[in-house]
């Protein structure tokens, strides 16, 4: 046998055994597939992976480009925190990613004071301040608050945004609900140890004897969604603050420690509804809604109330908003409709100074109270007038260095039919306040507030204060044992985190 012969002999042998031995390791078809479809998986399962830890590394270096930003105080107006009740800097934490995928900033402040009045008031009580009422020398926790934002920031998004109040402060603007025993037409605080008087015509409202005392209270908690229109249709579901009003409920947004009278008494505090918001352009935005009415959780009749929010920023140094509201407000009542305007401006013309001005009218049928027509021993009045009321407000604040500041309001408020008040009342403050930063973000306020009316409600050292007595009329009258003025000195710890 040739040597060609043996080599062809062999290269067969080889080739017949090494297509036997593939065909005994070639996999069949659904071995194929199954293994393709693992791979895919797998190759799947990295890609969500790694688009993880992109959103996280995108969303760190935006907490850190947000942070890190710097702006000027002054070029904010202070009506825009009540769009969003706190603009300080926020705290970012991780959560799931596949249900929420932006981070959740985390924030809140701490408000505590202590305060004096001069009048040295028998039951220790200012009379109608709302929020400090209660103050007198003693201290206060009027709020610790704390806030989840994770709303929406760019269309085709879903978002939230709940805010969790406890204190002093949480009871005043504690919203109605049909198992409790707030009052239903305003924060009145009644004097009556019944219990009940007649508000509208010929109803009576059972009322209680005083405010639940509530110190918990949900301020805000809202789902929102910008629907991919034009610049983006912003929605929002559930209870929000009111967009009324140049101060907000958190007084480190505001220039001074104690509220004006304007603020406690002639707008309301927040709304349960839905607000659609639109911006636009850069300068103009505008907003809409339908809610339950004034600080209502739950309503308290069958009509609802509609709200118009504009903001004009022509310039830098210049905001102007103008808010509207229309709907009706007494128990059980659909006929009795309220109305409000309110109007606030922020001026900037220089860094280092603020101005700013507010106004407003509200107008309500039968809300008023008639005098002429009044039985004391029952507590009760008929015959009610239509109720009217306006006031205004104006604000300075000088940041004269680099720790310091300096700001000062003056305000008036009158009631013609006592609507708000409960008897027709006129009352006006001058407040000057000095602001401290120790140690940022701790911030200590000096204030010293003169209050005065046209009758003598306010409390001294021989007879109490009169909050708000619908039995005793006669009390507002100028012979009263009590003051025209209160004067009341206040220190105020504020700490953001």
């Amino acid at each position: 046998m040739s040597c060609k012969t043996i080599s062809m002999t062999v290269a067969l042998l080889v080739l017949v055994a090494g297509t036997a031995r593939a065909a005994e390791t070639t996999p069949s078809m659904d071995e194929v597939l199954a293994r393709m479809a693992a791979m895919e998986k797998k190759i799947a399962t990295q890609e969500h992976e790694i688009g993880k830890l992109k959103g996280q590394l995108r969303t760190k270096e935006a907490a850190v480009q947000y942070m890190n930003a710097s702006f000027s105080e002054a070029e904010v107006p202070v009506q825009e925190a009540a769009a969003a009740t706190a603009r300080f800097e926020p705290n970012g934490f991780y959560h799931d990613t596949e249900l929420h995928k932006r981070m959740i900033q985390m924030g809140g402040y701490i408000d505590t004071t202590y305060q004096y009045n001069f009048n040295k008031p028998d039951d220790r009580s200012s009379a109608f301040r709302v929020f400090d009422g209660e103050d007198d020398g003693g201290f206060d926790l009027h709020l610790a608050k704390i806030f989840f934002d994770g709303t929406a920031q760019e269309p085709g998004q879903a978002g939230f945004r709940i805010d969790l109040a406890m204190g002093t402060d949480a009871r005043k603007i504690a919203s109605f609900d049909r198992s409790s025993t707030d009052d239903l037409t305003g924060p009145f605080v009644l004097d009556d140890p019944d219990g009940s008087v007649a508000l509208t015509g010929d109803e009576t409202i059972v009322l209680g004897a005083n405010r639940v005392d509530r110190l918990f209270d949900v301020e805000q908690a809202y789902i929102d969604y910008i629907a991919p229109v034009g610049n983006g249709v912003h929605f929002s579901f559930g209870k929000f603050v009111t967009p009324f009003g140049y101060e907000v409920i958190e007084a480190q947004s505001n220039f001074n420690a104690t509220r004006s009278f304007n603020f406690g008494w002639a707008i309301p505090f927040t709304h349960t509804g839905m607000r659609v918001e639109y911006e636009f352009t850069d300068t103009f935005s505008a907003s809409a809604y339908i809610v339950n009415g004034w600080d209502t959780l739950q309503d308290n009749n069958r009509g609802k109330t509609g709200i118009l929010h504009t903001s004009w920023s022509p310039t830098k140094w210049f905001n102007w908003v103008v808010n509207l509201a229309a709907g009706c407000e007494g128990a059980e009542n659909d006929s009795n409709v309220r109305y409000l305007a309110n109007t606030s401006m922020t001026f900037t013309p220089w860094e280092k100074w603020t101005f700013g001005l507010e106004g407003n009218y509200g107008w309500e049928k039968d809300a008023g109270i008639n005098l002429r027509n009044v039985d004391l021993a029952a507590g009760t009045s008929r015959g009610h007038e239509n109720g009217e009321w306006y006031g205004a407000v104006g604000y300075v604040k000088w940041d004269f260095a680099e720790r310091w500041y300096l700001a000062a309001r003056g305000e008036f408020l009158r009631d013609l039919e006592g609507s708000r008040f409960g008897v027709p009342m006129n009352l006006h403050s001058i407040t000057a306040t000095a602001g401290w930063h120790l140690a940022e973000p701790l911030e200590i306020r000096f204030e010293y507030r003169h209050d005065g009316s046209s009758g003598n409600p306010f409390g001294d050292s021989e007879s109490p204060a009169t909050t708000n007595a619908f039995g005793d009329f006669a009390g507002f009258a100028p012979d009263r044992a009590g003051r025209s003025t209160q004067d009341t000195f206040t220190i105020q710890w504020l700490y953001k985190f």
